[in-house]
């Protein structure tokens, strides 16, 4: 099962692919396929993405919103074949404060994300882009 992990912050985009092969497994023994960052989103950052076989990307970028970072970062993901057969079994994605609404792990739904947005004054420079 693979597993894309997120957190955006006010201006970056930071991610991790990870290979988890059978549910019984322990913590700390599921596999990194790639990880990476994009800093400085809205203006003049840095793409910086490593694969677990080494190839990685680094360059000079102007990525004007975490829209775009997230399609750049799946791009190269995708053109890498880590999105390939048998896709993404699940995406977590890290949201800074999410007041009493949410104070465990939670699905994504039309009502959570009306609720994050409802809760983006607790924390205005993370939670939007979340």
């Amino acid at each position: 099962m693979k597993i894309l992990a997120i957190n955006c912050g006010s201006s970056t985009l930071k991610f991790q692919l990870i290979q988890v092969d059978h549910k019984d497994m322990a913590l700390g023994q599921e596999q990194r396929l790639a990880f990476g960052t994009i800093e400085r989103i809205g203006g003049h950052g840095t793409i910086n993405f490593t694969a677990e076989n080494k190839e990685g990307l680094r360059e000079a970028a102007t990525v004007a919103d975490h829209g775009e970072a997230v399609r750049r970062m799946l791009g190269w993901l995708g053109s890498l074949g880590l999105l390939g057969p048998g896709g993404l079994e699940a995406v977590g994605h890290r949201v800074v404060h999410g007041g009493y609404r949410f104070t465990e792990p939670a699905l994504i739904s039309s009502e959570v994300i009306d609720n994050i947005e409802a809760t983006s004054h607790l924390a205005p420079l993370h939670n939007a882009p979340s």
